[in-house]
């Protein structure tokens, strides 16, 4: 969601072009999850999550990722890709 709703917000590709990749991969004793996109190219230091006792509509998908999984961070993208973000869930 937040992909679709941050990433391709105000850019200039063509609708084809929107589209993102779910990798999903078991690593020792972990899932290891790749999403990527062409969106605007963003870093850890653009998030900017609100607690999650603030009760409000929106805003909680950084805060719901970090708190759901063991490892999120970002990694350089692949050609033709403007971000990978990787999460990290120990299956152990």
């Amino acid at each position: 969601m937040n992909v679709i709703q941050h990433a391709y917000r105000d850019t200039r590709l063509p609708e084809e072009d929107r589209v993102f990749v779910l990798r999903l991969a078991r690593d020792d004793a972990s899932l290891v999850v790749h999403l990527l996109d062409r969106g605007r190219k963003i870093s850890e230091s653009d998030l900017k999550p609100r607690p999650l006792d603030e009760i409000r509509p929106g805003g909680l998908g950084v805060s719901l990722i970090r708190e759901l999984t063991d490892c999120m961070k970002y990694l350089p993208a692949p050609e033709s890709f403007a971000n990978l973000l990787e999460l990290r869930k120990d299956l152990g």
